[in-house]
């Protein structure tokens, strides 16, 4: 109900929590991000030959003014938003198909929100209840911090992994 009150999208309303959270924490006033999002992009394509869905993880980053309403702050983050071009999709493929060595930019913190997994139609999709512990030991993880947040069963939840070295990850939930 709360991206219905303020005019925007479920991504718009916690990306603006998470802005407001980190920002007040570091005390900056941008927050530089990886964003995933998935679905599929076009109707164009023919995909029925494929399984599972497609990804799309670009950084963003988004400037937040502390001193205005929560109203306004919403308004700011979902205009950000949607100032990226294509959602994305459009930085994977500067960076690598074309090798845009310059575009290899790896934020501390990566977000992702999964959706209301309950709305699901089938089974096609079920979340792996701690991400770390179906990890390789050696597999070097791309954040510091990774944020996952999905709705289940009515309930909003935020499952977050911190791995300060390359092969040490925490899962707090």
């Amino acid at each position: 109900q709360v991206p219905s009150i303020y005019g925007g999208q479920i991504n718009d309303i916690l990306l603006t929590s998470l802005a407001l959270t980190l920002t007040s924490w570091t005390g900056e006033t941008s927050l530089l991000i990886d964003l995933e999002s998935y679905g599929r992009f076009t109707e164009d394509l023919d995909l029925s030959r494929t399984v599972g869905w497609f990804t799309c993880l670009y950084p963003v980053c988004l400037s937040i003014n502390t001193d205005s309403p929560v109203s306004q702050q919403v308004r700011e983050i979902k205009n950000q938003l949607q100032s990226v071009p294509h959602g994305g999709l459009s930085y994977g493929l500067l960076r690598y198909l074309n090798h845009q060595k310059e575009l290899a930019i790896t934020p501390a913190i990566g977000f992702n929100y999964l959706g209301q997994l309950d709305k699901s139609q089938s089974d096609e999709f079920r979340r792996i209840p701690s991400p770390a512990a179906n990890q390789a030991p050696n597999n070097q993880q791309l954040h510091q911090i990774d944020i996952n947040s999905w709705v289940e069963a009515g309930e909003f939840s935020v499952e977050w992994t911190f791995s300060p070295g390359s092969h040490q990850s925490e899962t707090i939930q």
